[in-house]
């Protein structure tokens, strides 16, 4: 090269062109990705996620009462209504969330071996 050549660049117009092309498509991936986290596809911050957790971890918000020995000898248990939400012990298989029945009130609830211990009210859906 002679000292007062100057150096051409060799990009070319297409070469720019293929490289915009692909920025544009990289850039149209990344708001549709975005685009699913924000509808709760993939989050855990949907409204309809959260309302599913909090079902779910509903037991966990309510006070928990165990089945005594007592309760569960009971001779006669009351009609009174009072819904309570017998959850089903370790031994119980279930394969759908809740695992465990409503009851009219804890004596009924207590009478039922499967049981270990209720929540007041009913059992969530």
């Amino acid at each position: 090269m002679k000292k007062n050549e100057k150096k051409t660049s060799s990009i070319k117009r297409e070469d720019v062109e293929t490289l915009a092309v692909g920025i544009v498509i990289f850039a149209l991936f990344l708001m549709l990705v975005y685009s699913f986290l924000q509808s709760g596809t993939f989050s855990q911050n949907s409204p309809q996620t959260n309302q599913s957790y909090l079902q779910s971890n509903q037991s966990f918000e309510k006070e928990k009462h165990y089945c005594t020995p007592g309760s569960r000898n009971a001779e006669v248990c009351t009609m009174e209504y009072r819904p309570v939400c017998g959850w089903f012990n370790q031994n119980i298989k279930c394969f759908r969330y809740p695992c465990a029945a409503t009851y009219s009130n804890p004596c009924f609830a207590c009478a039922d071996e499967k049981v270990e211990y209720w929540t007041e009210g009913e059992c969530p859906k």
